[in-house]
């Protein structure tokens, strides 16, 4: 008797643990479309690819390359790789959490505005960067 309690106990947990597991890969994946991160992880896919199909030397790439990958991107495939890491650094409490914030009013902005924020960031930093490296460069020059 006592055998099967522990059977049935263990048994019970599992499935609830299993249910909980699964609900929260779920909440993942939702976080993922209400955050506005699998949208930017296609713009950077896009964009990365974008970036390597303007460069002068493809490495002997056939032409068309990158707009065929392109098409070939599966961005479910893609999302579902997010998911394993948000599963091990967020608990599902935090998981709902993110989400309610990310439905609310100030979270939809947030998620409106990233992208713009994002490219006026980067120029800003490129600019700053190319400063910085002709300063750089003419301290460097005057030693010579």
């Amino acid at each position: 008797m006592k055998h099967l309690l522990i059977f049935v106990f263990t048994l019970v947990s599992f499935v609830s643990f299993s249910q909980t597991n699964d609900e929260k890969l779920k909440d993942i994946k939702r976080l993922l479309i209400v955050s506005g991160t699998a949208n930017n992880a296609k713009a950077g896919v896009e964009s990365m690819a974008q970036s390597m199909k303007d460069k002068a030397d493809q490495n002997g790439l056939p032409e068309g390359f990158w707009d065929e990958f392109l098409k070939s991107i599966n961005y479910d495939e893609v999302a579902e790789l997010y998911v394993p890491i948000y599963d091990k650094n967020y608990t599902h409490q935090e998981i709902k959490d993110m989400i309610a914030f990310f439905e609310s009013p100030t979270g939809k902005k947030m998620v409106e505005k990233t992208p713009a924020i994002i490219a006026e960031s980067s120029n800003i930093g490129r600019e700053w960067g190319q400063k910085l490296g002709m300063k750089v460069y003419e301290k460097m020059t005057k030693k010579n």
